[in-house]
């Protein structure tokens, strides 16, 4: 097949090896950090569900915060720079999404824990 910028993408029995392994390391991943989240949860019974929500998500939080500062110093087009700063884009579908994303979190939360 040709990308878009005109060469040749490689094709053959050797890409689908390393599509599989690429699909079968990411579940991999997967699995094991759900595995680890349930531990984590299970394992202080006593302490507040909230308080495990933010140690579980501080990582993530951290995670994601580095990944932004480094596309916002790496593409001087992005959205960041512009008038609307983070929030560039954002409309009611997208804060929706956010508050069902949050509330998924917090029902998987109470699922694990209780």
């Amino acid at each position: 097949s040709v990308s878009p910028s005109g060469s040749v993408a490689p094709q053959g029995p050797s890409m689908k090896l390393i599509g599989t392994a690429m699909a079968i390391l990411g579940s991999s991943i997967a699995a094991s950090s759900n595995v680890f989240c349930e531990w984590l949860v299970k394992r202080r019974l006593e302490d507040s569900i909230h308080l495990q929500n933010i140690q579980l998500y501080c990582f993530g939080i951290l995670l994601n915060s580095a990944t932004l500062l480094a596309k916002v110093v790496m593409e001087p087009q992005s959205p960041m720079h512009g008038p609307g700063g983070f929030f560039a884009g954002y409309n009611v579908w997208v804060w929706l999404i956010i508050v069902f994303g949050a509330m998924s979190g917090v029902a998987t939360s109470v699922a694990l824990k209780y």
